[in-house]
């Protein structure tokens, strides 16, 4: 026979009794539980950063793994926000809070969560410095509706205050400065590269050093050209300002390339030549070096095809023989790496086969190419050497397909091989080019400039200059860097239409080298991300 329901009820309620007598005879209360996860808790603490006067600096610290974020803005608003960073519990982390502009006053807090629990710190007031004396006095101008472009989008350039301190700066579409990155010995910096570690490479302009500053803006290190001796294959007496830039692509990618200096002493007299060196920053360990000279003192220069007794349309008083002014590296179909150097005093841009040292071609006037004005026909016409690129800066790839490469570059146009037409003035140019390194032919896709001085598309830029492809592939963003008579500027036109749609003019000056976009401050290594 089955016991009751009854008997059932008890046997359970003394198995029950038996286990909360082995508890303490109840239930604990959690309060008492060593083990209960504390409330996500933290403190954070708010200041002015003194290498970027528009920045500030948070440190925070949360007691438990949270994703933190500053929220910031002008008294009463929390309108921006930094990136979320993952901190752990009891670290101090430091977030950059940047695009604080001068003489305002700002809120900020520190947000942590962890998915269950947020924490918010006390609201902090911060009120920036006002802008120095002789900052650049610039003007914006629209050709489109300003909501066409995004909020938060940043150019930066160099210049100097009236006392010739020098800047490095952005500013946003409105022409309001948001960044700077200064060198705290007063040095000039007119290349400024983000890495993809958020780190920044800058070249010296009035000392020879390559510097490595971290997001914050405070100096790590430096090299210079005693730094390299002996650890190069060949001597390099000058780091050169114009170029730095992280290699993204094949064995190298994460070193970085720059560009040096040097003379040597051919027959009898002192000429000027570039060179290359490619540096681990993690080993410290140079992976490759060139110069144009080679052997130095043997009046023979590495590669024939450089001769030293030629010179371009135009040298510039005091010029050098080759003045390299850029570097693209590169990796082809069959790994082999390569390097295209831009010598604005020969009018070439030049292709060095990495594995051989050797010059592969030279693009330009008097080089291997023929510039035609189809590549997709089987006889095309030949185009006047006027239409090449003369004393140019700043190539950049739009594409690489096989044996095609699309690239845009600013042509600066001191002197050309052929007399202008009457009434004519000497005048720059924005051009993309398509070359076909089999059929050695070069073709012209994109043309802006005119040598009517009467045409809205006239400008002409003595020195300096660049031209960049913003992300969307749907406008053009260059530099006008040096105007004589007449003022410098920045310039963004609809690709291919060439129609303006933004400017960025400064009357005063100062001369610009470069001008780079960025579609955020906290987005600056956006060209790492696109290349991936």
């Amino acid at each position: 026979m089955s016991p009751s329901p009854t008997v059932h009820r008890l046997a359970w309620l003394a198995v029950l009794t038996a286990v909360a007598a082995l508890n303490g005879g109840c239930r604990q209360d959690p309060d008492d539980d060593d083990t209960a996860v504390p409330e996500l808790d933290g403190s954070a603490a708010f200041a002015l950063n003194p290498d970027n006067r528009f920045a500030a600096l948070a440190t925070v610290v949360v007691n438990r793994d949270a994703d933190v974020v500053v929220e910031y803005g002008e008294a009463g608003s929390y309108a921006l926000a930094t990136p979320s960073r993952a901190v752990t519990a009891g670290e101090e982390a430091e977030i950059v809070v940047l695009g604080l502009r001068a003489d305002t006053t700002f809120e900020l807090r520190a947000v942590a969560s962890d998915g269950a629990a947020s924490w918010t710190s006390p609201s902090v007031t911060l009120t920036t410095e006002p802008l120095p004396a002789g900052w650049p006095s610039c003007n914006t101008t629209f050709g489109v509706d300003v909501a066409e472009f995004g909020e938060r989008e940043i150019i930066c350039t160099d210049g100097l205050l009236e006392d010739e301190t020098p800047l490095y700066y952005c500013m946003d579409r409105n022409g309001v400065p948001l960044w700077e990155l200064r060198h705290p010995d007063g040095e000039r910096m007119r290349h400024v590269e983000p890495l993809s570690n958020g780190h920044l490479l800058a070249a010296g302009q009035s000392s020879s050093f390559m510097a490595i500053f971290d997001g914050a803006g405070r100096l790590l290190t430096e090299y210079s050209p005693l730094w390299f001796q002996g650890k190069t294959r060949f001597e390099h007496l000058w780091i050169d300002a114009h170029e730095g830039f992280e290699i993204t692509q094949g064995p190298w990618a994460g070193a970085v390339a720059l560009l040096t200096i040097m003379p040597d002493m051919v027959h009898g007299n002192w000429v000027v030549g570039n060179g290359v060196v490619v540096l681990d920053l993690q080993t410290e360990e140079v992976l490759w070096d060139w110069s144009v000279h080679g052997v130095m003192g043997d009046d023979a220069p590495i590669d024939d095809s450089l001769d030293y007794e030629r010179q371009g349309q135009y040298m510039e008083e005091g010029g050098d023989w080759l003045h390299a002014n850029a570097l693209l590296h590169g990796v082809d179909e069959q790994d082999r790496q390569f390097f295209w150097l831009s010598l604005r005093a020969q009018d070439w841009i030049i292709k060095l086969d990495v594995a051989t040292d050797a010059v592969v071609w030279r693009l330009g006037y008097e080089g291997e190419f023929e510039l035609v004005d189809d590549l997709e026909t089987n006889d095309p016409t030949a185009l006047e050497p006027n239409r090449w690129m003369f004393q140019q800066h700043a190539p950049e790839w739009l594409s690489r397909d096989g044996s095609r490469t699309r690239f845009v570059v600013f042509d600066n146009g001191n002197e050309r091989p052929d007399p202008l037409p009457a009434g004519e003035e000497a005048f720059s140019r924005v051009v993309v080019y398509e070359i076909d390194e089999e059929t050695h032919q070069a073709a012209i896709l994109f043309d802006l400039g005119d040598g009517d001085p009467a045409s809205p598309d006239h400008f002409a830029s003595l020195a300096y200059g660049d031209a960049d492809m913003l992300p969307d592939g749907e406008a053009l963003l260059f530099d006008v860097g040096l105007v004589d008579p007449g003022a410098a500027f920045i310039a963004e036109v609809s690709y291919p239409e060439g129609s303006e749609r933004w400017r960025y003019d400064c009357p005063q000056g100062p001369t610009m080298f470069q001008a780079n976009f960025h579609p955020d401050l906290y987005e600056m290594t956006w060209r790492y991300q696109a290349q991936r």
